[in-house]
């Protein structure tokens, strides 16, 4: 979802005329800044993931104390497996993190081609190389996907 948002926004911007770029209000750090913003914005959609997994997490530990006062037998069983998906959710995090760091570099690269084609859109644009601009951008967030 981000990755095609994120295009279409790229897309855009490069699809102006010429005339759009001469305006203040669409400077290079300004129409960099506007696809920063949205992604996060778009990504600030992730946190309602943390309070999935939060609300998940209370209705384990509801879950194990009805099942504890109903019937200890159930209680004890699902007891016994709780340290085992904790576990699990440990090992997960921490590979999730590890990717995260790895591929923050890939981020960076595609700001620079980003800020880069912006600075240089009424020159390229002359030159109709919008096309190589775009599909250079392209390689790099799909390196960036194909890491996750």
């Amino acid at each position: 979802m981000v990755k095609s948002f994120r295009s279409n926004i790229f897309s855009s911007i490069l699809s102006q005329p010429l005339e759009f770029f001469n305006k203040t209000e669409n400077s290079t750090g300004n129409l960099t800044a506007v696809l920063a913003q949205e992604v996060k914005s778009i990504n600030g959609t992730a946190i309602d993931l943390y309070f999935l997994i939060l609300q998940g997490i209370a209705g384990v530990i509801v879950g194990l104390m009805l099942s504890l006062i109903y019937n200890w037998y159930l209680g004890l069983v699902s007891v016994t497996f709780l340290p085992l998906i904790i576990i699990c959710i440990y090992f997960q995090n921490k590979e999730r993190r590890k990717s995260i760091a790895k591929n923050s570099g890939f981020s960076d690269s595609s700001r620079a081609i980003i800020s880069d084609s912006i600075l240089n859109h009424t020159t390229i644009s002359s030159l109709a190389n919008e096309d190589i601009l775009i599909e250079n951008y392209f390689i790099n967030y799909n390196n960036i996907c194909k890491a996750f």
